[in-house]
């Protein structure tokens, strides 16, 4: 990865220099130097799976329902959860257990809103 691909990964991630030195302890100066030159190259998978993690922003802030907002979100959302699941299905979760610690998850989110 060049200085290059390293400021798009950044970009993609929602990240200036500064605030990804910061995020992650790094000297800004460090960070200003992959911009120019690339990161270490132990460096580029980690960023890669940030890149690959990463959620599309949505592509609008005025949706024609509170459903199809909530399909946009559950599209742009799936390979996250699906992720989710299947590390915690591989470290020994069983699925049901899964689904509803997220569920108790969820309604703690939408309680502790209003």
């Amino acid at each position: 990865m060049d200085g290059e691909a390293f400021k798009k990964a950044l970009a993609r991630l929602g990240y200036s220099q500064s605030g990804f030195a910061r995020e992650h302890c790094l000297h800004v100066r460090t960070v200003q130097n992959w911009a120019r030159v690339g990161p270490p190259d132990f460096l580029v998978p980690l960023l890669n799976a940030m890149v690959q993690q990463a959620i599309e922003p949505p592509t609008t802030q005025v949706w024609a329902s509170n459903e199809a907002a909530a399909a946009e979100a559950a599209q742009v959302l799936d390979h996250s959860l699906r992720s989710l699941l299947l590390r915690a299905n591989r470290a020994g979760w069983p699925q049901d257990v899964i689904l509803a610690g997220v569920m108790a998850w969820l309604a703690g989110q939408t309680i502790g809103r209003r």
